[in-house]
């Protein structure tokens, strides 16, 4: 995303965080400037094409940063599998040995493999990079994260909340306690009286927190959410997305990708996940 100029997050809102981004940002300005004048002081045929396929681009060279990430993705691939050996993330999710169980999409597509083929040969399919996960809009890889962390937090939660208010107490009776750890077959409602025990205030310290953090986490659903409807209408209106890349020709900021990518996504998503709901079903 930060080499494709696609970051959304933008290093964060402190001055600190601020200065360390436009530092990254104009080094890699200052590097595919590099990689231009290069291009264009070869033959004057290869000088044509180049000025003919960036011209306009800016000086953030957007359209230049999608082609050498095309160029340059399986490499990059193996580097941060084959190459980052120790690594207790990419290399467990990819493993080429027997004794590893990584997610089927990534399984034995490491290549690292003493005397194989090394990514961008064209051999055993070396060069393909068993994912286009790069190609999905920032949010949206964000939002699945948050969906698959979410479901195993709220799983353990929910369970940790359901043993310590229901099931036995330490004589194997039955236990029915309420979220403020009040014990439920003993209380009398009508007449005021809230009965305690039964072991009920481990229920009370496992619901309060658990209610807490589930609102939390409603309030992160709904920005997600909103940005995901913001995004579909975004992508519904085509005059919206010319004027998207109007400015990122000019060497505005937005993420729009020249050669379309967003825009094949967005129109499978529109047809298949119009609504958020469907998104969600499919993550799960």
């Amino acid at each position: 995303d930060i080499v494709r100029g696609k970051d959304l997050y933008l290093g964060g809102n402190t001055k600190e965080k601020k200065t360390k981004t436009k530092k990254i940002e104009d080094n890699l300005k200052e590097i595919f400037k590099n990689i231009y004048d290069d291009l264009t002081k070869s033959s004057r045929t290869k000088v044509d094409k180049a000025k003919a396929r960036y011209d306009g681009d800016g000086d953030n060279y957007y359209k230049l940063r999608e082609d050498w990430w095309y160029a340059n993705r399986a490499t990059i691939w193996e580097a941060i599998t084959c190459g980052a050996g120790v690594s207790q993330y990419f290399r467990p999710t990819c493993s080429d040995s027997g004794d590893r169980q990584g997610p089927s999409v990534a399984r034995n597509q490491c290549r690292c493999g003493d005397g194989k083929s090394k990514a961008g040969k064209t051999s055993d399919n070396v060069n393909i990079v068993p994912t286009y996960f790069d190609y999905v809009p920032q949010y949206l890889r964000w939002f699945e994260e948050w969906a698959e962390d979410f479901c195993r937090k709220k799983k353990k939660k929910l369970e940790n909340a359901k043993n310590k208010c229901r099931g036995q107490n330490d004589s194997g009776e039955p236990r029915y306690c309420s979220r403020n750890g009040c014990d439920c077959t003993k209380t009398v409602r009508a007449k005021g009286k809230l009965r305690y025990g039964n072991r009920c205030t481990d229920c009370l310290f496992a619901c309060n927190p658990y209610v807490e953090w589930i609102e939390k986490q409603k309030e992160q659903f709904d920005k997600q959410k909103n940005k995901y409807d913001e995004e579909m209408q975004k992508y519904t209106n085509e005059a919206s997305l010319s004027r998207m890349r109007q400015k990122r020709a000019a060497g505005g900021t937005t993420a729009t990708n020249y050669d379309g990518y967003e825009k094949k996504f967005y129109e499978k998503l529109k047809g298949n996940y119009s609504e958020v709901n469907k998104f969600l079903e499919k993550l799960s």
